[in-house]
This record gives C-alpha cells, sequence and structure tokens, in this order.
C-alpha cells in the first residue's frame, strides 16, 4: 500500500467496526498523531463507537475553524485536519452529557461555508444530528443537485446517516448509482428516530421508502 503508515491507519479502522469500548484509548491516542490520515482513521472509529471521550479532542482539532483547521497543507491537496471525518464523527458522538451545546454548534456553523462541498455536506450533516433544525439537512438535500457527482454520492450518504425521511424523493432521483442511492434509502429507514427495530409491521413511512427501494431494483 503507497501510503505512510497504513498499517496504523488499517489498524484505527478496524477497531472502529469491533464495537468494543476498549478501543477508544487507543483511537484517542492516534487521534493526536501528525500524521492526518491517521487521524482521519480515528476520528471515523470514534464516532462509530459515539466515544462521548473524543468530544473534547476532535472539538479542539476543529476549533481553529476553516481558516486553519480547514486551509490546505503546503503542497498538497489535503487540509491541516482530516475536517469532513472530524464533523462527521462530532454529529454520530451527539450531544450526550454536554452541558454546552451553544458553544459546540457555534464551532461547527463556520465549516457550512467552507470553500470544498464535502465538507459543507459534513458539517450540515453534524449541525442536523446535533440540533435537529431541518434548514440544515434542507441545505444537505440541495447537494444532491451538485454538479459534481463525487459530491452527490456523499451528499447521499451524509442524508442516510441523518435519518431525515423527507429526502426520499430527492435521493431516488438523484443522478448517482442506483446502489448508492439504495443505500441512502435504507439509511432513512435505519437511521430515523422514527424506526421501531422491534415493530412487527413497517410504518406508513417506511413502506413508501421500501417502494421506492423496490423501483431501484
Amino acid at each position: 500500500v503507497n501510503e505512510p503508515n497504513a498499517i496504523a491507519r488499517n489498524a484505527a479502522r478496524a477497531l472502529g467496526k469491533l464495537a468494543d469500548a476498549a478501543a477508544v484509548p487507543a483511537l484517542l491516542t492516534a487521534l493526536e498523531d501528525p500524521d492526518d490520515g491517521l487521524r482521519e482513521a480515528a476520528a471515523r472509529s470514534l464516532g462509530e463507537l459515539g466515544a462521548i471521550e473524543a468530544r473534547r479532542p476532535i472539538s479542539r482539532r476543529l476549533a481553529t475553524g476553516p481558516e486553519w483547521a480547514g486551509s490546505v497543507q503546503p503542497g498538497s491537496s489535503r487540509l491541516q485536519e482530516p475536517c469532513e471525518a472530524l464533523l462527521e464523527a462530532l454529529g454520530m458522538i451527539g450531544l450526550a452529557g454536554e452541558d454546552d451545546p451553544d458553544t459546540l454548534l457555534a464551532l461547527v456553523r463556520p465549516y457550512v461555508d467552507h470553500g470544498r462541498p464535502l465538507i459543507r455536506a459534513a458539517a450540515c450533516r453534524c449541525l442536523f444530528q446535533l440540533s435537529g433544525e431541518t434548514h440544515w439537512v434542507e441545505q444537505l438535500r440541495a447537494l444532491l443537485l451538485h454538479e459534481q457527482l463525487q459530491v452527490r454520492r456523499a451528499a447521499l450518504m451524509d442524508l442516510a446517516a441523518t435519518g431525515w425521511r423527507p429526502a426520499g424523493p430527492a435521493i431516488a432521483g438523484t443522478l448517482a448509482e442506483n446502489s448508492l442511492k439504495l443505500i441512502a434509502l435504507r439509511g432513512l429507514v435505519e437511521q430515523s428516530p422514527e424506526h421501531d427495530p422491534q415493530a412487527t409491521w413497517p410504518s406508513a413511512a417506511e413502506i413508501d421508502l421500501l417502494n421506492a427501494m423496490d423501483a431501484l431494483l
């Protein structure tokens, strides 16, 4: 693999899949590594684990804002910090136990105006997950119409993570691979707060989403 620290990065990614809180200390250590790729992998895994302990160190990484954390490294296309992964992790961790949510939201908001649409998408996703304010997912839904396929793909996955079901029709009509749209629609079913995994029959909204999935097959 032609990337530095490849083994460490892969290990950090694997730790997130274990769903074991015992992995959190090692991932928090990796979050402080000089290698931004390792920090990115660690952030994603900490988000998957919902590690509340990571909220402060992730916030500290983002605190310098788009002007520094979101600026481009000299001689590279990579940013100073893996902002997309950090923002997504913060949204996945949520506000549980947070005594100053307003400060956390204020930290994220400037990234909505970042020059890169993938960062904007991650910021909107994070803000919706933290606040529940639908205007953030409205902005995310608008990115489904972006001219770049990569951006449309990212917006699909971000909307899936939010579980915001009104995005269903827009997702189904996005110019992207049906396989990704199916994943996104499934996310709306499973990630929505309205979803009851113990229910013996899907709700009317879930039936609509399942029908949209059938139409893509």
